[in-house]
C-alpha cells in the first residue's frame, strides 16, 4: 500500500535466513524500491542503519553473496 503513494520506499530486512520477496517485488515499479539487508546487526544496529540511511555515516558493505530470482534454477542447469 506504500508504494502505491507513488514515493521512494526502503525495506530494511533484518534476518538470519533467506525471505521470499516475490510480492515485494512483483509492482513494476521497482525502480521507486530500496531493499537494505542488514541481517543480525547487533545492539547498536537500528543506531547505525539510522544514521546510514540519513546520511549521517557511509559504511555500506558489499553483499558476499549473489540473490537470483525465485526462477532461477528453473531456466539454468545445476548441474
Amino acid at each position: 500500500q506504500l508504494r502505491a503513494l507513488g514515493k521512494p520506499v526502503v525495506v530494511f530486512l533484518l534476518n538470519g535466513g533467506m525471505v521470499a520477496l516475490e510480492d515485494l517485488l512483483a509492482n513494476d515499479d521497482q525502480a521507486s524500491l530500496a531493499i537494505i539487508e542488514a541481517f543480525y546487526p547487533g545492539a547498536a544496529g537500528s543506531q547505525a542503519l539510522a544514521e546510514s540511511i540519513f546520511g549521517r555515516t557511509n559504511r555500506w558493505g558489499k553483499m558476499p553473496y549473489t540473490v537470483y530470482p525465485a526462477n532461477w534454477t528453473q531456466n539454468n542447469s545445476m548441474l
